[in-house]
């Protein structure tokens, strides 16, 4: 199980693993033997602007040592490496270390100073090239550079709003398969950490702007999936002990709203909505409402102490090793926060946590609280 952390930055801006990324030109392996590990080390430590990265890139375009290659009319060879294929390469490391650059600033590194420098590259990064399609590392820099101009706007708090904005940038673009690629992962990656809950914007965005038959067949596949969630649906049933071994079943709240948080105790920011979900019990502690922390610890035993030991309140549910409910919610990380109405029916499958001020807005809100 992995935490998913607070802020909406840490978890829809991490680095890409390499075993996910398509390889879109099969002759990047070439390169491998003509630069050194020493050499290879520091091109991946350089940036756009870094005059290094310049020098490097010459390196690899002339370097005067290496496998020589046999002479053809009319087609410049260097190293065994065709003229195009080097070219294009260039072009690939380029927009690789412009999504490095967009990565630092989204995940905060230079604060919220960032210099003109850095913004102005930014600004180039987000240019279309139509001559680069095809190139993967090109509509994914563009894609973190446009996040990251919003976030340097401080809007990073919602991950939804922030991802309305950069779906609204993307109509500035001509070539329609950018605009396809910029939407396709820009939603599906939103929906795969949040769910599909209260994005009716987002949907009309998606159908409107993507036609790809295989792009579009995959959406629908997860919406038809997610549906079981939507507000209205009839809540995931669950039968799990307390912490005195009672069973305690979602059918035995009714009648009541419902407040769920699944967590468990090794999760760090599980753990730092403890005192968050504190206040909100105390702030409606006789109110027509119930708050349920499902642990999905694997030992009984150590969430017990944790709950004695930080006295924790509310309803305190154990769901043993049956994750099914979990599953059954479409729960990728905790904490997971949802609320159910009084009749048993969703009215959030994915609710904000309780650190979060619209939290308590949204139960203040509630008919009949």
């Amino acid at each position: 199980m992995e935490c998913i952390p607070r802020k909406a930055k840490e978890v829809l801006f991490g680095l890409p693993c390499l075993s996910d990324r398509e390889i879109v030109n099969s002759d990047v392996s070439q390169i491998s033997h003509v630069l050194s590990r020493r050499d290879r080390l520091r091109l991946e430590t350089t940036r756009p602007s870094d005059p290094r990265t310049e020098t490097i890139l010459r390196q690899l375009k002339g370097m005067g040592n290496g496998l020589s290659a046999p002479r053809k009319a009319k087609k410049t060879v260097v190293l065994g490496l065709d003229v195009n294929f080097t070219k294009r390469e260039r072009e690939r490391i380029l927009h690789e270390r412009n999504y490095q650059l967009a990565f630092w600033v989204i995940m905060g590194h230079g604060g919220k100073q960032v210099s003109e420098k850095s913004r102005s590259e930014l600004r180039r990064v987000v240019v279309e090239k139509k001559e680069a399609w095809g190139i993967f590392e090109y509509p994914e820099s563009i894609r973190r550079a446009l996040f990251a101009f919003h976030d340097l706007n401080g809007q990073t708090g919602d991950a939804y709003i922030l991802l309305m904005n950069v779906l609204k940038e993307t109509e500035k673009y001509r070539d329609k398969r950018l605009v396809e690629n910029l939407v396709v992962t820009s939603v599906m990656e939103y929906v795969r950490i949040y769910g599909m809950e209260n994005t009716e914007r987002m949907d009309r965005i998606f159908r409107k702007r993507v036609h790809r038959a295989d792009y579009v067949a995959e959406y629908q596949r997860v919406y038809d999936a997610n549906k079981v969630l939507f507000k209205g649906q009839p809540a995931v049933p669950f039968t799990f002990k307390d912490i005195t071994g009672k069973k305690v079943s979602l059918s035995d709240l009714k009648g009541k709203y419902v407040y769920i948080d699944v967590w468990a105790t090794w999760c760090g920011p599980c753990n730092a909505e403890i005192p968050h979900l504190k206040k909100l019990e105390e702030e409606f502690e006789g109110r027509n409402i119930y708050f349920v922390s499902i642990s999905c610890d694997d030992s009984r035993n150590a969430w017990e102490r944790f709950v004695q030991v930080k006295q924790l309140g509310g309803i305190q549910l154990h769901m043993g090793g049956d994750k099914s409910f979990m599953e059954a919610i479409r729960c990728k990380g905790i904490p997971r926060f949802m609320l159910i109405d009084q009749d048993g029916k969703f009215l959030n499958a994915n609710m904000p946590r309780p650190s979060d001020g619209k939290t308590l807005e949204i139960l203040n809100a509630l008919p009949g609280l």
